[in-house]
């Protein structure tokens, strides 16, 4: 694979404190640990305004840092488009890396970044039906692509559906890619009247995209965008090996630390950016912390397909749900 010479990482984030440890995580994850990218350009966005203390720390890390606009969607997921505004503003890149500021790098990125297609993780579990996604495409006057794209945990066979938490864009179809798709996010309350709440809408919008402008994607082995929280298809275990793009969600305690998941070798690489983080930052540290057993347990769910089905939704929902949630939501352990 032809490596991309000039990549500029970036992100969006809210400005809050927890967001704020999510966003230095990732920048300091990149410095430390990023290999031949560490000292790469990355600009950091944060929607409607940005702390003195947070901007001047992130500066420091040698990371621009500005303030945008919300980008207009009922659901915040979609302010994450606000990134895509580089391709208007800058020129000096030839990829564009986009990032959830819930990740962190651990390990050298460089040699598994396209520079000719796009760069995306499949994505977990597919929550439309056949029948869901053909009216889709009619609604937006595109033929449907062949079935063939494998969730990456629930293993469904399903159309071509991806994880937008990170993405990796040519600069060279960037600009068209980012039209095409934001006309189709203008175009969306159709889908909402008709399924009601779809916060994933930017990931759909994003197919559809792919679709209308016929891009080639290449698909990014599972370890580029790991999330903690379920696990993975048997199918695609053979692709967890370093570096890894950890997505851990809401998986991090108070302190800023990364909590285990359910793979050694991703655990092994979140505990050294862990210990590296608190020496950074004077911080005690000993061990990953495990997450409380509601979310274990959630986790062994989550790869069911009846997990999401409308029966256990309500249930989640309900009073009965929510007591079962403060039962197993006991105080983190130690992995």
């Amino acid at each position: 694979m032809q490596t991309a010479a000039r990549p500029l990482f970036t992100c969006v984030t809210e400005n809050t404190p927890e967001w704020f440890h999510k966003v230095h995580n990732l920048v300091l994850s990149l410095r430390e640990f990023g290999g031949s990218l560490r000292d790469a350009p990355m600009v950091v966005h944060f929607v409607e305004s940005v702390e003195p203390g947070y901007a001047r720390t992130l500066r420091d890390l040698g990371v621009e840092v500005r303030v945008v606009a919300p980008y207009g969607s009922r659901y915040r997921f979609s302010n994450k488009m606000r990134m895509f505004d580089l391709f208007e503003s800058e020129s000096d890149f030839d990829v564009l890396v986009t990032l959830d500021c819930d990740v962190i790098v651990t390990g050298d990125l460089g040699p598994l970044v396209p520079s000719q297609s796009i760069g995306v993780v499949p994505a977990g579990r597919d929550l439309f039906t056949p029948e869901q996604w053909l009216w889709v495409y009619e609604e937006f006057d595109l033929s449907a692509p062949a079935p063939d794209c494998t969730m990456r945990v629930s293993g469904q066979e399903t159309y071509p559906y991806y994880n937008t938490g990170v993405m990796t864009i040519p600069r060279a179809i960037g600009p068209e890619l980012v039209k095409t798709w934001s006309d189709f996010l203008a175009r969306f309350q159709p889908v909402h009247e008709r399924f009601g709440r779809v916060h994933h809408e930017n990931q759909i919008a994003f197919a559809l995209a792919v679709r209308a402008g016929k891009l080639s994607v290449h698909e990014l082995p599972v370890s580029l965008n790991f999330s903690t929280v379920v696990s993975v298809d048997r199918r695609f275990r053979g692709e967890l090996r370093p570096p890894f793009v950890v997505h851990y969600h809401q998986a991090i305690d108070s302190s800023g630390f990364i909590k285990s998941s359910t793979n050694r070798r991703v655990n092994k690489a979140t505990h050294e950016f862990n210990r590296r983080r608190a020496e950074l930052l004077s911080l005690e540290y000993s061990r990953l912390p495990r997450p409380p057993l509601r979310a274990r347990l959630q986790k062994a769910a989550a790869t069911q397909t009846w997990y999401d089905t409308k029966t256990v939704k309500r249930v989640r929902r309900s009073p009965l749900g929510t007591a079962i949630k403060r039962i197993g939501a006991s105080g983190t352990r130690r992995a």
